[in-house]
């Protein structure tokens, strides 16, 4: 043991202890079916990100539908992509709901 810190141990008892946490809350939710719903529909809050994830939707193809040139553009919300560009929100999501339906 290290006379020098003598907290150290602790701290990476604990850290580790945290990081198992989070890693079985995951696996737990995941088990439990908690998850993302790839059935469920497009929401504003969902970005480009989290629509290649759950509904399997290439990032460039969704960009070049709504219209996005910026890479920056992936991590905005369908909403704020909505406001950025003067569009109402609906019509936003009917255009991402019609690449889920060409599959």
């Amino acid at each position: 043991m290290n006379r020098r810190y003598p907290f150290l141990p602790r701290i990476v008892l604990g850290l580790s202890l945290a990081f198992g946490l989070v890693f079985l809350l995951r696996l737990g939710a995941g088990m439990l079916g908690l998850g993302p719903v790839p059935d469920a529909p497009v929401k504003g809050w969902m970005t480009l990100n989290y629509l290649e994830r759950v509904y399997d939707l290439p990032k460039p193809e969704v960009a070049h539908a709504l219209g996005l040139t910026d890479p920056d553009a992936r991590r905005l919300s369908l909403d704020r992509i909505a406001r950025a560009q003067g569009r109402p929100l609906a019509q936003v999501i009917a255009d991402v709901e019609a690449l889920r339906g060409r599959e």
